[in-house]
């Protein structure tokens, strides 16, 4: 009968506190950025101060901004103060209830960060968070009312992004057209003078002249004599 009783007894899942990046993967071109959001999920355990850290490859993506995100859950009201080293390749996000009541405390589940990625060069990158079970240093969740960290690292869901070798397409640039320059001082190519023909033949013009002339001598010449 005990053991039947055992056996009939319900099984009671262990809660997993972790975070996760959504989406975990994705895919882009060099010069282009990505959206990534910061998920929760405390499952059954109230928590009001919780702590991200993650890493990524500094030599393909760099972190643009990390803004609260719009979706977030309503009923976790929190401030929040990320940091971001592009150089190593790491930033951290601490999440302060501005509830400070524990009896007002409750399980949160739902976006809380908003992260922009640019791509620098191709390859894979990968974000993961930085956690190690236990350590209050790196990615936590707290339990309110204590300081036990209840987050299970393992549960954690990190990304994946895959960068493209092809540049962000900016637009198509308009073609280059030359420009007309007016420019008044520039010398303008003379127009031709119009020669007129010559009429008729000058030797023979020279000839009637002297023709005529020829007559008119003879003319007076018989009038005297």
């Amino acid at each position: 009968m005990l053991m039947l009783a055992f056996l009939a007894s319900p099984v009671v899942a262990v809660a997993s506190p972790h975070f996760s990046l959504v989406p975990a993967s994705g895919s882009l071109n060099v010069g282009d950025q990505i959206t990534v959001k910061v998920a929760v999920t405390t499952e059954t355990e109230k928590s009001q101060a919780m702590d991200v850290w993650a890493t990524f490859d500094p030599a393909k993506f760099e972190v643009v901004s990390i803004i609260k995100a719009v979706d977030a859950p309503s009923n976790y009201t929190y401030e929040m103060t990320p940091h971001i080293d592009n150089v190593t390749g790491r930033f951290d996000i601490p999440f302060s209830s501005t509830v400070m009541s524990d009896l007002d405390a409750t399980p949160v589940i739902g976006n809380l960060a908003t992260i922009t990625f640019k791509a620098k060069a191709s390859g894979t990158v990968a974000v993961n968070f930085t956690c190690v079970q236990s350590d209050t240093r790196d990615t936590n969740i707290f339990r309110s009312g204590t300081s036990t960290d209840i987050v299970v690292c393992s549960a954690n869901q990190g990304g994946s992004y895959t960068v493209n070798s092809g540049s962000s397409d900016g637009g198509t640039p308009l073609p280059t057209s030359t420009p007309i320059v007016s420019n008044p001082g520039s010398t303008a190519t003379p127009t031709p003078t119009a020669v007129l023909p010559q009429a008729g033949n000058l030797g023979a013009t020279i000839g009637v002249m002297a023709l005529g002339l020829v007559m008119i001598v003879s003319g007076l010449m018989f009038k005297i004599f």
